[in-house]
């Protein structure tokens, strides 16, 4: 007997990752959009403003602003857990 295909689980991961990959996506064009012309300068104790281009102030200080963002903001991650759990019991019923 051929195991049963989890259709529906793979679909819910699908749905998961690509509202992930959207999320981040969309997070990085608003880090880009609020580009002034400096990095760094969150701490002001610690370093002050420098100048720097667009792409080192995304490729550096995007990732941390995300990261900031996924801490302070982790209940909104377990969201992304709700489509494979509900592909997963869908499967289950079958």
């Amino acid at each position: 007997m051929a195991p049963r295909a989890r259709t529906h689980w793979r679909r819910g991961l699908k749905v998961a990752v690509g509202l992930a990959l959207g999320l981040a996506a969309l997070a990085l064009a608003v880090v880009a959009r609020s580009y002034d012309g400096h990095c760094g300068g969150y701490f002001p104790g610690l370093a002050a403003p420098r100048p720097c281009s667009r792409w080192e102030f995304v490729s550096g200080d995007g990732p941390a602003i995300l990261l900031v963002l996924a801490v302070s903001d982790w209940p909104l991650l377990l969201l992304l857990a709700l489509p494979p759990a509900v592909g997963w019991w869908l499967d289950r019923r079958r």
